[in-house]
């Protein structure tokens, strides 16, 4: 999967954005963040960039980002979505209101935690071999 530096920081603001919506980001859906920027080889100075530039992003600016990702990276980022929402072992209503929110806006493909969480496996295998 390739993804540009404004696609990676758009979909960690929208990751960051969907974790907030019960109040308590989890240190495992932070990790969860983390992990997934590591995928894509990133260093920790290079994760900490990403995050402050995520940061810095509006909302608005984010979702227009990931409308112009194609097929593949939009279900890639929706997954990764998913994925931070299942991943305290908590599916919180709240977060699920506002995936489902992040899905509409952005034209991502509509899917369950269970199809996010596979998709994410699939594609971290891909990337580690």
């Amino acid at each position: 999967m390739k993804l540009k530096d404004n696609e990676l920081i758009a979909i960690t603001h929208l990751a960051f954005y969907i974790i907030s919506a019960d109040g308590i980001g989890t240190d495992e859906e932070y990790s969860a963040i983390s992990t997934e920027l590591l995928t894509f080889g990133l260093s920790d100075e290079e994760i900490v960039s990403v995050i402050e530039a995520s940061n810095a992003m509006s909302l608005d600016e984010a979702v227009a980002i990931a409308k112009s990702m194609n097929a593949p990276q939009k279900t890639y980022a929706c997954s990764v979505m998913g994925f931070i929402v299942a991943s305290d072992g908590d599916i919180d209503d709240d977060e699920m209101k506002v995936w489902e929110e992040i899905v509409n806006k952005c034209g991502f493909p509509d899917m369950s935690i269970h199809e996010a969480i596979e998709n994410v496996n699939f594609v971290n295998k891909k990337l580690e071999e």
